[in-house]
């Protein structure tokens, strides 16, 4: 499937992480898509006009009853400020 952009929503209105850097945003989506899915190529873009490099967006959802979450960071986003960018996420590791 693809994003839905009305489940991202800010957590955070941002704050500057170090003097002269660009606010860092903690993000919240929630979907029925897999996390295969989510973490893969392209599943971003279309908020690439609110998704900066350095933001943090934990994921969740629902799996026809099957729980998943996943942390990812937000590594690029060349086009940040224009929808429909290309972003590239990675996932936090888990232990």
């Amino acid at each position: 499937m693809a994003l839905d952009t009305t489940a991202l929503t800010s957590t955070t209105p941002g704050s500057a992480l170090a003097a002269g850097s660009a606010p860092q945003r903690i993000w919240h989506y929630v979907t029925n898509d897999t996390i295969a899915a989510a973490i893969g190529s392209n599943y971003f873009n279309n908020a690439s006009d609110r998704l900066a490099a350095g933001d943090i967006i934990l994921i969740s959802g629902d799996m026809d009853g099957t729980l998943l979450a996943q942390g990812v960071i937000v590594r690029s986003n060349a086009s940040f400020g224009t929808a429909g960018g290309a972003i590239v996420v990675a996932a936090f590791a888990s232990s």
